[in-house]
Order: C-alpha cells, then structure tokens, then sequence
C-alpha cells in the first residue's frame, strides 16, 4: 500500500537553542499523534438551503501533538518542564520519512506515568503557535 510509514521512523525534536537550526531528539517515543486543527468560518444563511456553508480558504489552522515518551536525558526531560511551567514557546520538528514538519508550540499538558518495575513515561500535549512549514 502507497502512503505507508513505519511509526519508529517518526520522532519529535527540539531546539534547544533558539534560531540555531540545531535539533536534538527529546525521547523515545511509545505513541505518537498528530493532528492539524482547521477553525472554519461559518458563512451560512438563508440562502444555504439549510446547509452549513464554509468560506473556503479562510479560518486559522493548529497543530496539536501527543506523544508518550521516555526522555532521552536528564537535560531535554528538565526543558520540557521548564518549558511547561513557564508557559513558553520553543521550536520543535517532526522528523518523518516524507520530510520535517517544523513549528513552534507551547505544552498544554504534561504528566508522568511510573508503574511498579517499568520505565517512567511521560505524556506531552504540544499546542501550535504561528505558522508552520512542512518541507
């Protein structure tokens, strides 16, 4: 089947200094989910036959990224909580097969999963700011 990608071949980077253009992977990750957000404008009336009508090319787009995950290091574990706490916007790449998917995203969540005899996993929410590019 055309499209296919394997999910290990996939992985979530930060900058780590900011305009460096330099990434570094911040963990390994169990489960991954992407998902582009498109906020339409509702442009129905009367004239819509009772349809729901959209203004084409026009709204605001968003990513939001989840990811379970097992931090690489203590230092990229220790940015993204300070990055979550101080509610600040870092810089971050999608690392696929078809290319990178680059943008800059604040944490909405974040929490940790440590059952009895296993890893300590970490569960992250990315939420888009600005624009993005995939290249």
């Amino acid at each position: 089947m055309a499209g296919e990608q394997n999910g290990t071949d996939i992985f979530l980077a930060v900058e780590t200094s900011p305009s460096s253009g330099v990434y570094t992977i911040v963990g390994g990750q169990t489960v991954y989910n992407l998902t582009l957000n498109n906020n339409l404008i509702d442009i129905t009336n009367k004239s819509s036959a009772s349809f729901q009508t959209f203004l084409a090319g026009a709204g605001t787009q968003g990513l939001n990224v989840t990811l379970d995950l097992i931090f690489s290091s203590d230092a990229m574990q220790a940015l993204v909580r300070i990055s979550a706490r101080d509610i600040t916007a870092l810089n971050y790449r999608i690392n696929m097969p078809i290319g990178n998917l680059d943008f800059a995203a604040l944490i909405a969540t974040s929490g940790d999963s440590s059952p009895d005899g296993a890893a300590l996993t970490s569960n992250v929410s990315l939420q888009s700011t600005g624009s993005f590019t995939f290249q």
